[in-house]
């Protein structure tokens, strides 16, 4: 399965996603819906061949507006997605993990990641995960003009963050 969209270059408010490779085909069909209902997402599909890897993903994670990571078993097992689940936390980005299955996080994770809103998708019907992750992801993300077919977006307003992270599961 080839990549879904092209990964947002602009300068406007964008979603980081981060996942495991080994999960592209889980992965992929969301970030579709996504993009086809205007949020504007990077993830590594926007880096240029010959680029040096850690600096494209450290600079592009400083800039997004929201940190987006899947968790999966292949997830936890990722040192790439670990190291950006803690650029994200260190940083202060506000975070939101979507569980696409059940997934023990190793301690480390556990103890970074106990206070982050997650959307549960592995246990949620695909209407109710839909309204659940629409309902936490910002406007700011969010081309209102583009949308490509029926938004994602329940008629309620999203939920805010007291602080930089999101403090809540959402199942």
């Amino acid at each position: 399965m080839g990549p879904p969209c092209a990964a947002y270059s602009g300068d406007r408010p964008f979603l980081f996603v981060s996942y495991a490779h080994k999960d592209s085909e889980l992965v992929f069909p969301e970030l579709e819906r996504l993009h086809g209902d205007g949020y504007r997402l990077w993830y590594d599909e926007g880096i240029e061949p010959g680029s040096e890897w850690p600096e494209e993903i450290a600079t592009s994670l400083a800039r997004a507006a929201l940190f987006l990571v899947f968790i999966s078993p292949n997830a936890v097992e990722s040192r790439n997605v670990r190291n950006e689940i803690n650029f994200a936390l260190n940083n202060g980005k506000p975070f939101i993990a979507v569980y696409l299955a059940p997934t023990r996080l190793p301690p480390g994770l556990e103890l970074r990641m106990g206070d982050i809103q997650a959307v549960l998708k592995h246990r949620l019907d695909r209407g109710t995960y839909s309204t659940k992750l629409s309902k936490v992801l910002p406007a700011a993300v969010r081309d209102s003009g583009s949308v490509a077919r029926p938004s994602l977006r329940a008629p309620t307003e999203p939920r805010t963050a007291a602080g930089s992270t999101f403090d809540s599961l959402v199942e």
